[in-house]
């Protein structure tokens, strides 16, 4: 008798495993695939997105904010590879997750499938699964059919630099991707013109240090502020300001005869310096 009901529990559940795995092995009419990779660092994240027609997104992002998207299509016949590789290796009858933290320098990768209504995503990372290892390389194979050996380098965000440069002009304040974008773009600081009337028109003051910079604008000031303003009552506020990447004092002037006038400090080459 309890050989029976092992038997039958054994039935059961082989028949539950069955049904929880996709039954054909053509290509499911609303087969998808998501595809996900990113570094422990959370230096470099790649996201592969494929619906059921083959249109395909890869975004690949680095620093969190610099990003190149880049679309395609995959045929049937291509797709197709996918899928059997995923049956062949079990793919919707493994754990949701494989997850060792006790291995720091591991790369965190999930892959995400839907066949036949049914939708699993595994998730890796710090182990070794010979299953979702063989699905990831037909899917990097996808993608170096399509966009090349070096689809996951990151020069071609160069072409990215002059579109984002302008952009980056025109924010007020710069933005910490602005900040990103320059440091990848490496680009060159801003020649400011001197006249005083603006951020983008300073006067430039070139000192070793603080004391001898703050001297430095009030002489400024003294020759050349509310000269036709019957000359300066006195400094109302003085503002440290950051624009662009650059260091500015602002003074707020008022004039004798009660007008005011602003005058902005390019500071950089003294700024924080005590000595």
């Amino acid at each position: 008798m309890k050989q029976k009901i092992m038997l039958g529990l054994v039935i059961l559940s082989l028949l539950f495993i069955g049904c929880l795995e996709p039954k054909s092995k053509e290509l499911p009419t609303d087969f998808e695939l998501v595809y996900i990779s990113k570094s422990i660092d959370m230096q470099t994240n790649y996201e592969l997105i494929i619906n059921n027609e083959g249109k395909a997104i890869f975004t690949k992002t680095l620093k969190t904010s610099l990003k190149k998207t880049q679309e395609f299509t995959a045929t049937k016949e291509e797709l197709n590879k996918i899928y059997l590789t995923a049956m062949e290796n079990n793919f919707f009858l493994l754990e949701e997750k494989y997850i060792d933290n006790g291995i720091v320098d591991a790369d965190n990768e999930t892959i995400k499938i839907t066949a036949n209504g049914i939708t699993k995503s595994v998730n890796v990372k710090g182990y070794i699964v010979p299953e979702f290892q063989e699905l990831e390389n037909e899917i990097i194979l996808l993608l170096e059919t399509k966009l090349g050996k070096g689809y996951y380098l990151f020069n071609d965000l160069k072409e990215n630099c002059d579109d984002k440069k302008i952009e980056c002009e025109e924010e007020e304040k710069e933005s910490a991707e602005c900040i990103k974008w320059k440091e990848f773009c490496e680009w060159e600081p801003e020649i400011l013109d001197e006249n005083g009337t603006s951020f983008e028109n300073p006067i430039i003051i070139e000192a070793e240090n603080e004391g001898e910079g703050i001297e430095k604008e009030y002489e400024y000031l003294n020759e050349n502020a509310c000269k036709n303003n019957q000359g300066i009552k006195e400094v109302e506020s003085q503002e440290l300001e950051e624009y662009k990447g650059h260091w500015f004092d602002v003074m707020h002037i008022i004039c004798i005869n009660e007008e005011k006038e602003t005058y902005y400090f390019n500071i950089d080459s003294f700024f924080g310096i005590w000595d």
